[in-house]
């Protein structure tokens, strides 16, 4: 932990040698989180609504996608953007020299400072929310309990997409092709038809922010459902670590 903790202040430092380019992409991915709550403002203005959730509760969950995509972004996320540049620079064997685990050394040079400026439009969405809903403090801790295994579900994904960028070298459009996938997780379980809503439960996607945001806002959690979504998880999980080691141990250089 102490060096990746040096890593990071050594790329904060690097980052602040540039105030001016640091305080744009800051400001803009602030504001950027700032889109999903005003759309839900305008919807519930026109009169419609999503059944079981006020506006202020939908925001919330709009706070918890951006307060977990943002955590993830900034630690590894970025593996599901570079691997694929480093296995075809050749670059992947300067990681797997080293005396220390090639994942970690990997997550440590993906850290994207940029990305927390997501995670404090998240925290500001979420903490306006909170005062408009009178969140319990009690809430707050069974809201952080609950964020762990979204962020372990995307841990998984970026680790599976690392792997088979060293599979296959390059995937074309497939950090494109999860992202789109994990914005079905802005919006609640209850938002979907009937069979949507049926495949949406069994999804690890709720853990990112469905069950978070319940828990924030001191509803009723689907105690069944939680359990499904979070063994589905940790398969994922499992299967992800089996196929970066597999990965590693069938790579042969900067072809794959």
């Amino acid at each position: 932990m102490t060096t990746w903790w040096q890593y990071i202040k050594i790329r904060c430092m690097e980052r602040l040698q540039y105030p001016k380019d640091l305080t744009f992409f800051t400001i803009a991915f602030f504001l950027v989180q700032l889109t999903g709550p005003v759309c839900v403002l305008a919807l519930y203005n026109t009169g419609a609504s999503i059944p079981g959730w006020t506006q202020w509760e939908l925001i919330s969950l709009q706070g918890m996608f951006s307060i977990t995509t943002g955590i993830a972004g900034t630690l590894y996320w970025g593996l599901v953007h570079q691997a694929s540049s480093l296995v075809r620079d050749g670059r992947l064997e300067l990681f797997r020299i080293r005396p220390v685990n090639t994942l970690w050394l990997l997550t440590m040079h993906v850290f994207n400072e940029e990305e927390i400026a997501s995670l404090l439009g998240g925290i500001t969405v979420l903490g306006v929310a909170a005062t408009q809903l009178n969140v319990a403090s009690q809430h707050l801790l069974l809201t952080a309990a609950y964020i762990i295994p979204g962020l372990l579900f995307l841990l998984a994904v970026a680790v599976l997409a690392a792997s088979l960028h060293v599979y296959f070298i390059k995937v074309p459009m497939l950090a494109a092709i999860l992202t789109d996938i994990l914005d079905f997780s802005k919006f609640p379980r209850e938002a979907f038809s009937l069979v949507n809503k049926t495949i949406i439960s069994l999804s690890p996607l709720l853990l990112i922010t469905h069950y978070p945001a319940k828990a924030f806002i001191g509803a009723p959690i689907d105690t069944n459902g939680f359990l499904i979504t979070l063994t589905v998880c940790l398969a994922l999980t499992t299967t992800a670590f089996t196929a970066w080691h597999h990965a590693l141990e069938s790579y042969d250089g900067a072809h794959g």
